[in-house]
């Protein structure tokens, strides 16, 4: 069916109770007693980077990822602030190209065009202005994937038959579901999780100092010294990692890491 802003609109009252309802629910969230403070930690700590919003490089990350071109990465080394110009033009001749495809084929393939606004919408609030410490951060494409999702099935089901549609829908599904598993397996644990994160290439000292706490938890003393060493390694002023690594000689001595670990 061609797209017509009376069709929208048409779509827009039909939904207004759902969309009245997400935003009742968004609002009590952000006030919630200890989510709001949550918002203003999160502000404090991204104060040095209000100048390095990250959206273009959350879209780059996000269709790299979509594709399995890269495997998820729940804490990947990535800082807006350090990435220079060249690859910000980059970054947006890639994407602008995109949207200018989705918004000329709105009246043909309108589900291009509201998959691409819903991927946008749902990243915008989080990257444009970054009120966050993480440069990208995994979870939070998850929402994404549902306009990416519907716009691939619009286009499966028109251009072709019922059949082959169904079969291909099917085949996709047990991909995207054996990626899931996959992946769901590396949540089995704060140690499997960071192990995970740790393999991936270019991981951060972030992430093995993250392991090291996880071992930490589990009180893997050896592995733990391991995982700050590496840290260290990548980033010998790391002084969280340092005095991580600290607690794990003294539980390797004493069976007790004498103090909480920090992340």
């Amino acid at each position: 069916t061609p797209y017509t802003a009376a069709r929208m609109r048409l779509a827009l009252r039909r939904t207004a109770g759902l969309w009245a309802l997400a935003a009742a629910a968004a609002a009590a969230m952000i006030l919630h007693r200890r989510y709001a403070p949550l918002l203003e930690l999160s502000a404090l700590i991204a104060q040095d980077r209000l100048g390095s919003p990250s959206l273009l490089f959350a879209l780059e990350h996000f269709a790299t990822r979509l594709a399995l071109l890269a495997p998820p990465n729940i804490d990947p080394a990535f800082a807006p602030e350090r990435i220079g110009a060249s690859h910000r033009v980059l970054a947006a001749l890639a994407i602008a190209p995109a949207l200018a495809l989705a918004w000329r084929g709105r009246h043909s393939r309108p589900w291009w065009i509201l998959g691409g606004a819903w991927v946008v919408a749902t990243l915008v609030p989080l990257y444009l202005v970054p009120i966050r410490h993480d440069g990208v951060a995994e979870r939070h494409f998850y929402p994404a994937l549902w306009g990416a999702g519907f716009a691939l099935a619009c286009e499966i089901a028109v251009r072709l038959r019922p059949v082959p549609a169904a079969a291909t829908a099917g085949a996709l599904a047990v991909v995207l579901a054996t990626a899931t598993a996959m992946r769901s397996a590396d949540y089995a644990s704060e140690v499997a999780l960071w192990e995970a994160t740790a393999r991936q290439p270019g991981a951060g000292p972030r992430a093995f100092n993250n392991l090291g706490v996880a071992y930490l938890g589990e009180r893997r003393w050896e592995e733990a010294s391991r995982s700050f060493e590496r840290a260290l390694a990548l980033d010998p002023g790391y002084a969280l990692a340092r005095a991580n690594l600290e607690r794990a000689d003294a539980g390797r001595r004493t069976g007790d890491s004498l103090a909480e670990p920090e992340i």
